[in-house]
């Protein structure tokens, strides 16, 4: 008889506690679902996901599942009243591991509107079911892409879900490099239709670029980014900057009108 080496306990562990997960993900599914079909104005909802949190169990044996984005309440909410203002019917969010800003846009967008949220293939696969299966009321579609955003092979596959159609609004909150959000741009603003609406999150820069130290808000390359495309813009009045406090470390969303 052979005895079981670390990595096969480590294995059997792991499986167990995606085992004794699964109650909970559905719990949390269900109530977000639930939540989903609720009334509210985009204020309310701006809180809500802010607010909303499931914990189960005690350290270490605990599941946590949490909404709130990685944003400005105030900054996000000015977005969602811009976009809310156009009805969108197909959006592209580039970056959606947390899922808290692609279910405020569901709540932004038009009845029958198509969602896609895009992310890195190391989304687990209950996130992915959760979002497309929670997030959309119907006859919304939320639908989850996994694969590298850079690639063009990624893109195509999001033209051929739009079905030949256009995009309304795009969201780019994904690599924050100046390569990486610049790449975004190139293969994703083309999906747009003139006079629709796409968006960069975090053009400010945060303390990482300006003192050197940890950064309380990873901007990256954005601000770069973002400070070429607004020159290319603004001469046309298609770019404006929703930003909460101009001293503010990081976060920012800048807003293009091509």
């Amino acid at each position: 008889m052979t005895a079981k080496g670390p990595n096969s306990v480590d294995t059997a562990i792991r499986k167990a506690w995606e085992w004794a997960g699964v109650p909970f993900r559905r719990y949390v599914a269900h109530r977000i679902a639930q939540e989903a079909e609720s009334s509210r104005d985009l204020e309310a909802w701006v809180r809500f996901v802010f607010d909303f949190r499931v914990v189960l169990g005690v350290r270490p044996f605990r599941f946590h599942f949490a909404l709130s984005p990685y944003q400005r309440p105030s900054e996000i909410l000015s977005l969602l009243r811009m976009v809310a203002a156009e009805r969108p019917r197909r959006i592209l969010e580039v970056g959606s591991a947390g899922g808290g800003t692609l279910f405020l846009f569901a709540r932004a967008a038009a009845s029958d509107a198509v969602l896609i949220g895009m992310d890195l293939p190391s989304m687990p696969a209950w996130r992915k079911r959760l979002y497309e299966r929670a997030f959309g009321h119907p006859p919304q579609r939320v639908q989850i892409m996994l694969g590298d955003s850079h690639e063009e092979a990624t893109a195509a596959r999001v033209r051929r879900n739009l079905e030949g159609q256009t995009l309304d609004f795009l969201f780019i909150d994904a690599d924050h490099s100046y390569e990486g959000v610049r790449r975004d741009f190139e293969l994703y603003s083309p999906l747009v239709h003139a006079g629709g609406l796409i968006a960069f999150h975090d053009i400010l820069p945060g303390s990482c670029a300006c003192h050197g130290v940890r950064p309380g808000a990873a901007s990256g390359g954005v601000p770069r980014f973002w400070a070429e495309l607004k020159q290319r813009y603004e001469r046309e009045h298609r770019a404006l900057e929703i930003i909460e406090d101009p001293t503010q470390d990081g976060f920012g969303i800048g807003v293009l009108r091509p």
